[in-house]
């Protein structure tokens, strides 16, 4: 071969591998500030399929408040609940080993309420939100061909480091099938891998335009499903959740109402022939009590701790009022000589409440 021939391919070999070093790592801080402003709302999901299989990725925090974060529905499959680390800020600058989260058990249980496998998407509910964390905003308009895209994700092909940036460019926008998966899909000419999936993608303005769905292996591209398909899983937890909170509040009323009813026929006992008549209707209105008691009590294995309090700061007057009403009746009644041995049956049907059996 002509030396000068081969010289100028190790020439162009050289520039080319050159030109991928600065490309991928310019790339990190290719656009800092959105990379910042990404962070606080980023989270690496962990998932146990089972003894020798677990399944990683990325996650978005999109509401704070709910303590909600997305990700991608691949991810947990038929998991109820999954691991979840938020990055550390340590000195101005985010641990992105690995291991330091693992060693310091910085991961705290995620709560799967809600699965899409059709859009690949799943809704998490963690139990706590370490400071600084903060909800990432759904872009409102999808993106156009052509536009730069930002991606955070936990591949740790390249430098077994967590929270990677990428930049890319939006190829297309289209409903797109990928076998099971079905989705308003975003294709994105950007290089993405196995942890990464569950992460998001955002605009200029970091907002969230698309979740990391899928990537081609040793192609620079992948498919992400757009932030309207994010919304609509979303808006179908959220009417969930009205329905939840519904059926928990009708229940509490009911229970209210019960213990209002059985106070007031007890106020009607003055006597032995006043109590065995009341005996029996006595004994129904406390089976029913009992099994609306027991289906509010399973509710409440659903709810977040916040959620329990804010149910009990708006009954906790209303239901402490009846329920001393009710008690000081109860203590009357027993006092009339005979009585409590004709009540005693009805009132046995409380006697193991507390040991209500609960949801698992």
């Amino acid at each position: 071969m002509n030396r000068s021939l081969w010289n100028l391919k190790r020439l162009v070999v050289g520039l080319t591998l050159t030109l991928f070093w600065l490309v991928t790592t310019n790339a990190v801080r290719a656009n800092p500030e959105i990379y910042k402003s990404t962070m606080p709302g980023m989270a690496l999901v962990v998932s146990p399929l089972d003894k020798e299989k677990t399944m990683y990725g990325a996650g978005v925090v999109v509401d704070a408040e709910k303590k909600q974060v997305v990700t991608a529905y691949h991810i947990v499959q038929e998991r109820a609940e999954v691991i979840v680390f938020f990055p550390v800020d340590k000195d101005r600058k985010y641990v992105t080993d690995v291991d330091y989260y693992v060693k310091n058990r910085l991961g705290v249980r995620g709560k799967v309420v809600a699965k899409d496998a059709k859009r690949d998407l799943a809704v998490l509910v963690v139990e706590k939100l370490p400071d600084g964390v903060k909800a990432l905003t759904l872009a409102k308009a999808g993106p156009k061909a052509e536009e730069t895209v930002h991606v955070v994700g936990n591949s740790q092909k390249y430098d077994q480091t967590l929270w990677n940036y990428r930049e890319g460019m939006v190829k297309d926008v289209d409903l797109v099938r990928d076998g099971n998966v079905e989705a308003r899909m975003v294709t994105i000419d950007v290089a993405v891998d196995r942890g990464d999936s569950g992460g998001p993608a955002l605009n200029n303005q970091g907002e969230v335009v698309a979740i990391v769905h899928a990537f081609f292996p040793g192609k620079m591209r992948c498919l992400s499903i757009d932030a309207a398909e994010v919304r609509s899983v979303l808006a179908g937890v959220k009417a969930e959740e009205k329905a939840e909170d519904d059926e928990y509040e009708t229940k509490v009323r009911e229970v209210l109402d019960l213990l209002r009813q059985t106070t007031k026929l007890l106020k009607k006992v003055e006597d032995k022939p006043t109590a065995r008549k009341a005996a029996p209707k006595l004994t129904e209105l406390l089976l029913k009590f009992k099994k609306i008691n027991r289906e509010v009590v399973e509710l409440e294995e659903d709810m977040t701790t916040q959620e329990k309090d804010q149910w009990s700061a708006k009954y906790k007057a209303e239901a402490e009022g009846v329920l001393e009403r009710f008690k000081r009746q109860c203590e009357r009644v027993k006092q009339i000589p005979g009585v409590d041995d004709i009540l005693q049956d009805s009132f046995k049907v409380l006697a193991d409440l507390k040991d209500t059996p609960r949801k698992k």
